[in-house]
């Protein structure tokens, strides 16, 4: 079985020529060369490339050779600057580009998704560079303002040349139109300058285009004093063309979206990931229904189709087996060997997991493991799709393996696991994603326009829907409340009934989940009711402490509390404490009694799992509490907003917020994995993305901030803040773009300025 372009199983056949028949060293009649890059560099910043519908252009490529009726041979490929050198050199009588085109050159593709600008300079010394005697007869430029491309392929010795005019832009259709009428000429015998012509007039009566004759004059006939009364296919016998694309990998990849739109950043970040960093393990994390299952998807078809994978890609849907919970390692391995239908029929009634390494090992392959939520909350102790990962990465150096999760998957030994967050779109792009999938352009009544239907432009719709609070405030970007939403309003026919409705259906977050405020109530008083002679001792405990002492208080007097009753009084009093608008939720909370019971067995006091004694209290309001309530009032008073500090953030959730701001941008968090430590997390690059960690220790003996860099380095400082005043790669506090200074006040020390390539990466 091979599969074609399109990544389409079918059964080899006589029209599918092959590299290995003989053929390939014979000059190929045409070879058609695509560009869809995803991103393009410009002065250090990163901007997405209008999409252009490259795959409607190739299907019409593809019936035109089939239609001629003639034994050509073409080829189909990316367009790059190593294969289009290739394709000069083998040899081909007819170049074909389709792609975008500037003013100062072709837009070409890179080998990790950006755009390759190819100046005419650079294009005329490729094609100078091919054989001696030009093999390139006609090249056919599909793109906007490609003139000056054009005139570099004359003077490189082609002698016919089609492409736009320097300041025209091209329609899709024109250009298709065009592209079929001037082959179907061309390949049947006709002269350059007949076939040209025959375009032309086709194009000028074309009923799909408003401004066909319009159209018709952007394309040109290079040089244009030129002799084209020349056939380049004078006697092309009859029958089927011959493709000698080369046949793609395996893959049983689903079918792209219909509509897969804002995805370009997530989608070359992951491929940059993989075949520049080769990195072996990529996770994909983020909030259910945001679009982690469509990301994986079209990052590995866009690689798959780049042939970036020679043995193959397999998507794997972990997540729709019901008894995902139950399952065993030999479960999930049998569940991959079913999905990779390359893999020879396993005997069930031997082991399956030695197998599947044996074919592993062999083999240069991307699994796909899509939707690992319900495996990672196996009931078995220690998930064991965790540990199967590890072991098949281990086993089988080529595996590479990309897998959508909400949380990471948590490798900790052997193979880098490499998190990327999967955010909300751009409200924008949400809105055209919304019309696309209602089927229709909304009118300006539905978007809330005045004036008579049919007076406002498409863009302008669609800047009214950005305003509209259906887009701006509940749907926010999320790809899966859109296509809700779109469910509700072909009912509706009404945005604001359809937010009404959506609104209703819209669950609060566990991780939202508060301990509701009010008046406290101490549980279990009657067995832990304390004596009036305890206060001053408790006093003394607590250094005199007026805020501790009130906090305390309300235990009335008790030398050990409940580690609920803490909770409560814990969640009560950190909103008065700070003055933060926000509660802290159950997760919140128990992260904080967490810390307390560290901050105890650092300090040798004993710590039970029921109860809080004032002891181990005192610890941690000194060292810790006192000190992180104090940042984060510091942060309060100069920016009025929610709690800055995600205190139950893990490390996905801080990327999924800072990656929205610029360099320098960061928050803090409390760290799962080094309990007492605060970890802070910023953007430290902003094409690609990247998110840095750094740890912070807080020294027990003292209370003082401590940092250590790779080096084995390490800086301490009296406060959090005047730490982060003194680190320079760390700049505004998140989501407002308030200066540290503004909220710490300047520093007056020299800035950390050791430790490592860059100064902040973290400790070792």
């Amino acid at each position: 079985l091979t599969f074609n372009s399109s990544g389409v199983m079918s059964q080899p056949s006589d029209s599918k020529v092959t590299e290995t028949n003989g053929y390939s060293k014979q000059p190929y009649d045409l070879v058609y060369l695509k560009s869809s890059p995803l991103l393009v560099k410009n002065l250090n910043q990163v901007f997405n490339v209008p999409p252009l519908d490259v795959k409607s252009e190739e299907k019409a490529f593809d019936e035109t050779m089939r239609e001629s009726g003639m034994q050509l041979r073409f080829k189909k490929d990316f367009a790059t600057v190593n294969r289009l050198c290739t394709n000069v050199i083998l040899g081909c009588k007819v170049l074909h580009y389709t792609g975008h085109g500037l003013e100062n050159g072709l837009a070409f593709e890179d080998e990790f998704g950006f755009m390759h600008i190819v100046s005419p300079e650079h294009l005329r010394e490729l094609i100078s560079a091919g054989r001696k005697e030009a093999s390139v007869k006609l090249v056919f430029v599909a793109a906007c303002h490609s003139e000056p491309a054009g005139r570099a392929f004359i003077e490189a010795g082609v002698k016919h040349v089609i492409a736009a005019k320097i300041k025209e832009k091209i329609a899709d259709k024109g250009a298709r139109q065009f592209m079929r009428y001037f082959y179907l000429s061309l390949l049947t015998g006709r002269t350059v300058r007949e076939a040209y012509d025959a375009a032309i007039v086709n194009l000028r009566a074309a009923a799909c285009l408003p401004s066909a004759r319009d159209e018709a004059k952007k394309y040109l006939l290079l040089p244009t004093e030129g002799n084209h009364d020349v056939r380049i296919f004078p006697s092309l016998k009859e029958g089927k063309a011959g493709d000698c694309t080369r046949t793609l990998a395996l893959n049983n990849l689903p079918a792209p979206a219909d509509h897969f739109l804002g995805r370009s950043f997530d989608v070359q970040r992951i491929v940059e990931t993989f075949l520049r960093a080769k990195k072996r393990l990529v996770t994909l994390t983020g909030p259910k229904g945001v679009g982690k299952t469509e990301v994986a998807r079209g990052a590995a078809t866009y690689m798959h189709q780049r042939g970036a994978f020679k043995d193959g890609i397999f998507h794997l849907r972990l997540g729709d087996f019901s008894d995902a919970e139950d399952m065993k390692k030999e479960d999930i391995a049998m569940a991959i060997v079913d999905s990779i239908d390359a893999i020879p029929e396993v005997d069930t009634s031997h082991k399956v997991k030695p197998v599947l390494k044996r074919w592993l090992r062999r083999k240069e392959v991307l699994l796909v493991m899509d939707g690992l939520d319900s495996l990672l909350k196996s009931k078995v102790k220690g998930p064991p799709i965790r540990s199967l990962i590890q072991e098949l990465l281990e086993d089988c150096p080529p595996l590479k393996i990309l897998a959508t999760s909400c949380e990471r998957i948590g490798i900790t030994r052997g193979v880098e696991e490499v998190e990327l967050n999967v955010g909300p779109i751009r409200v924008g792009e949400i809105c055209l994603l919304f019309s696309k999938l209602a089927g229709e352009t909304l009118t300006n009544e539905q978007v809330g326009l005045k004036g008579e239907s049919g007076m406002y432009l498409k863009h302008e719709i669609l800047e009214a829907m950005e305003k509209h609070r259906l887009f701006k405030d509940i749907i926010k970007g999320h790809p899966g409340l859109c296509w809700e939403a779109v469910q509700i309003f072909r009912k509706t026919k009404d945005l604001e009934a359809t937010a009404k409705e959506i609104s209703k259906k819209l669950k609060p977050s566990k991780t939202h989940k508060v301990v509701t405020p009010g008046p406290y109530d101490p549980m279990g008083s009657q067995d832990f009711e304390g004596k009036e002679e305890d206060r001053e001792e408790i006093v003394r405990l607590l250094d005199g402490n007026t805020d501790a002492i009130k906090f305390w208080e309300a235990f009335q007097w008790r030398r050990e509390v409940p580690i609920q009753e803490l909770k409560i009084r814990l969640a009560q009093h950190f909103n008065g404490y700070t003055g933060t608008r926000r509660p802290l939720s159950h997760r919140s909370v128990d992260t904080m009694i967490t810390h307390l019971q560290i901050w105890a067995q650092r300090m040798s006091v004993r710590i039970s799992h029921k109860t809080i004694s004032v002891e181990a209290f005192r610890i941690f309001w000194r060292y810790w509490y006192s000190r992180l309530c104090a940042t984060i009032c510091k942060i309060r008073y100069a920016w009025d907003h929610e709690l800055v500090m995600g205190v139950e953030y893990s490390r996905g959730d801080i990327n999924r917020e800072v990656e929205r701001g610029s360099v320098g941008c960061f928050m803090l968090r409390l760290s799962a994995n080094n309990p007492g430590c605060i970890a802070m997390g910023f953007v430290s690059r902003e094409y690609p993305k990247e998110t840095m960690h750094i740890l912070i220790d807080c020294k027990h003996s003292t209370g003082h901030f401590k940092i250590t860099f790779d080096d084995g380095k390490s800086s301490t400082y009296r406060t959090l803040e005047e730490l982060i005043l003194h680190c320079k790669r760390v700049t505004v506090l998140y989501p407002r773009v308030i200066s540290k200074q503004q909220a710490f006040g300047g520093a007056s020390a020299e800035s950390v300025g050791h430790g490592g390539a860059y100064e902040d990466e973290g400790p070792s």
